[in-house]
């Protein structure tokens, strides 16, 4: 859930962005996993109408077992190599630097995307293994890497 005020417009990046309502000084909680994030196990995953599991696909992500996706405008936080936002854990996400208000707020996906270009489909990294971050996270099938790079496309296009 979001924790401090954004709004959502036109980004520079990507398609639609999250910018800052207010002035976020670094070090400040963002966003903390709640209940406004609603969660899918794969196998429930697997019973959506497939327009369904695209949005899944583009807004959400695979972490611990489980689908997450946020219901709050989080969702709208775009890549970036040089983010202003760190993720303290898993479900919590800091500014790693001040805001200012109307500058978008985003993250960087490589952080926990294997290939971002898949619009958010987080294909956990390889790179974080040795961090011990990943411990007992599934890693997707073949056949599901497969079925994201039909939807979005693969890099190597």
């Amino acid at each position: 859930m979001l924790l401090v005020k954004t709004k959502i417009k036109e980004s520079n990046i990507h398609g639609i962005g999250l910018f800052a309502d207010q002035f976020i000084p670094k070090g400040t909680v963002i966003f903390k996993e709640s209940v406004f994030t609603k969660k899918f196990t794969e196998e429930e995953y697997t019973l959506l109408p497939e327009l369904q599991k695209q949005f899944v696909n583009h807004f959400c992500y695979f972490l611990g077992g489980v689908w997450r996706c946020s219901l709050d405008n989080d969702r709208f936080m775009n890549h970036s190599q040089t983010p202003n936002t760190t993720e303290l854990d898993n479900v919590t996400t800091v500014a790693s630097q001040d805001i200012n208000i109307d500058e978008e707020i985003t993250t960087n996906y490589d952080m926990i995307c294997e290939d971002h270009n898949t619009h958010g489909v987080n294909i956990l990294e390889k790179k974080w293994e040795d961090s011990g971050i990943l411990d007992g996270l599934k890693t997707p099938s073949k056949e599901r890497i497969e079925e994201l790079n039909k939807i979005y496309g693969s890099k190597n296009n």
